[in-house]
C-alpha cells in the first residue's frame, strides 16, 4: 500500500497507480501499511446517513438502479470506503451500473458535482445555520426566539438547490434579502467555510485512483469567492485536472454552455464525456441538455429530488463512491 503525504495528511494510494512513484511537487509517496487517519485539508473521516428512497422513475425499464430507487427500495449510505480489491459490485454481484456506463462508453472525461459530492456541505449546514441564527439574535431587535428556533428548522429543512437556505431563513423571519441585516447575517453563515466542510466519504481516495486513467474535472455553482476557497482547502487542483466554476464563466448548471465550456477546455466531446453531481435539476440536466452521460448520485443529509416522466434522467444511479472502485 502507498500513502500519498498531503501537507501532513496521508491519503491513500493504489500501488498500481501511474503516479505511485512519481516525484516531485506536492504530493509524496510514502512507503506504509493501513488506512489513513486523516485525508487532505485534515478532514478524519466520519460516516453518513443513510439515503432515503426516491420516486417514480416514468420509464425506468432502461435505467435499473431508477426503477430500484421508484419501487422504494432502500438505497444503501454513502459509508462505503475504498479498500484494496474493493470491488465496484451491485446486489446482482456484477460491475455497478455507473462503472459500466464508463467502461462501455469508452469515456475520457469524468466531472464532478463539488458541493454533496466531493465534499459534505449539507453536513455542514446545522453549524452555519447556528451561526447565523446568533448573528440575528444580535442584529434583529426584538427577535422572538420561537420565531428564530423556527426560522433555523426550516431552512434546515430546505432543499438547497430549489431555494436557498438563507433564502428560507430570511423568508421565516421576514427579512429582505438584501438589507442592512441580512448581509450581517449572510457574512455569519458564510465565515465559517471552507473550514467545517468535509470530504464526502471516499472522494479523496476516488480522485486518486482515477488520476491518470482519466482526465478529472469539477463543474460547481457559486461565486469564486465562496467556491475557489473550498477548491483550495481540499487541493483538488492537484487532484483533478480542470475546475470550472460558474461565477467565473458567467453561466450556472444547468445550462448546458458550462459544460460546454469544460469540454472545450479538456479538448474532447460530449460523448466522451460524464457528469456525477447530487441534483437531478441542475447537474442532471445540464448533462442531459450537453449531450453528456449523467450518473446521479443522491443527497443523504436529506430526501433526494424524485425521478418524474419528462424530467432529468440520469444514465445510472450511483449509491456509494466505492461503487466506482474498479474503473
Amino acid at each position: 500500500m502507498v500513502r500519498v503525504q498531503a501537507e501532513g495528511a496521508p491519503l491513500l494510494l493504489h500501488p498500481a497507480h501511474p503516479r505511485a512513484d512519481a516525484g516531485g511537487g506536492r504530493l509524496r509517496a510514502h512507503r506504509g501499511e493501513g488506512r489513513p487517519e486523516s485525508l487532505p485539508g485534515g478532514v478524519p473521516h466520519r460516516a453518513h446517513l443513510p439515503l432515503l428512497p426516491g420516486g417514480s422513475p416514468g420509464d425506468a425499464r432502461a435505467r435499473p438502479a431508477a426503477a430500484a430507487v421508484a419501487a422504494g427500495t432502500p438505497v444503501p449510505p454513502r459509508a462505503l470506503r475504498l479498500h484494496e480489491g474493493d470491488r465496484a459490485t451491485g446486489r446482482d454481484g456484477v460491475t455497478s451500473e455507473a462503472a459500466r456506463l464508463i467502461a462501455e462508453r469508452g469515456i475520457t472525461l469524468i466531472s464532478f458535482d463539488l458541493d454533496d459530492t466531493l465534499v459534505d456541505s449539507d453536513g455542514a449546514a446545522p453549524v452555519r445555520l447556528d451561526a447565523a441564527a446568533r448573528r440575528a439574535s444580535e442584529v434583529i431587535p426584538g427577535l422572538a426566539a420561537d420565531l428564530l428556533m423556527d426560522a433555523r428548522s426550516r431552512a434546515l429543512a430546505a432543499d438547497p438547490v430549489v431555494q436557498g437556505r438563507l433564502q428560507v431563513f430570511f423568508g421565516t423571519l421576514g427579512v429582505e434579502f438584501d438589507s442592512e441585516p441580512a448581509r450581517a447575517i449572510r457574512a455569519a453563515y458564510n465565515e465559517l467555510l471552507p473550514a467545517v466542510l468535509e470530504w464526502t466519504e471516499g472522494a479523496p481516495e476516488l480522485l486518486v485512483r482515477l488520476r491518470g486513467r482519466y482526465r478529472l474535472a469539477i463543474v460547481t455553482n457559486g461565486p469564486t469567492t465562496i467556491q475557489r476557497p473550498k477548491v483550495d482547502k481540499f487541493r483538488l487542483s492537484e487532484l483533478v485536472d480542470h475546475v470550472v466554476v460558474s461565477g467565473e464563466v458567467g453561466v450556472d448548471k444547468p445550462d448546458p454552455a458550462i459544460f460546454q465550456h469544460l469540454l472545450r477546455e479538456a479538448g474532447t466531446v460530449a460523448e466522451r464525456a460524464v457528469h456525477i453531481g447530487d441534483s437531478l435539476q441542475s447537474d442532471i440536466a445540464g448533462a442531459n441538455a450537453a449531450g453528456m452521460g449523467a450518473i446521479w448520485f443522491p443527497p443523504h443529509h436529506r430526501t433526494p429530488e424524485r425521478l418524474v416522466e419528462g424530467g432529468p434522467r440520469p444514465d445510472a444511479i450511483l449509491r456509494a463512491l466505492a461503487e466506482l472502485a474498479d474503473l
